[in-house]
């Protein structure tokens, strides 16, 4: 049988702000083998990690890349793009990534982003819009997805 997986949700959210640096770097001290997170795309562009489109009234998807990082998390941490989260994620661990929004024109950068650095292999992508995981997967046969 096998062992099932401690997913830090949000990164260690019981210990830290949900979807900061500080969850994700303490997932892998708290006992996690991944990480879940979430994922938004700016109208640039960017890939920010947060689970609400709104952060202080700001909507993510309606605004740039510059917009987005002058908000801060109540911890005061930056919103993190998906690059900053991976960065901060123990290598070691599993990626899932819920993408709660991405404009098709914004595919390939989310998939460059995951198929890059020190997590490559170890990322899957899961979401309630089943039309964008559905397109994620065309592009991308082998990535997991759900």
């Amino acid at each position: 049988m096998s062992k099932a997986l401690v997913i830090a949700h949000r990164g260690a959210s019981g210990y830290e702000y949900e979807n900061s640096r500080a969850a994700f770097r303490a997932a892998r001290a708290r006992g996690a083998d991944g990480v879940e997170l979430d994922v938004h795309a700016a109208a640039d562009g960017a890939l920010f990690v947060h689970h609400d489109e709104v952060v202080s009234g700001t909507h993510i998807t309606r605004s740039n890349t510059a917009q987005v990082r002058a908000l801060r998390l109540p911890n005061g941490e930056s919103v993190p793009t998906l690059e900053d989260a991976l960065a901060a994620i123990d290598p070691a661990l599993e990626v899932f990534v819920e993408v709660k929004s991405l404009p098709e024109r914004f595919d390939d950068h989310l998939l460059s982003v995951l198929e890059g650095g020190s997590h490559r292999g170890r990322c899957a992508v899961h979401g309630f819009d089943h039309r964008i995981v559905k397109r994620l997967g065309l592009a991308r046969p082998a990535l997991p997805r759900g």
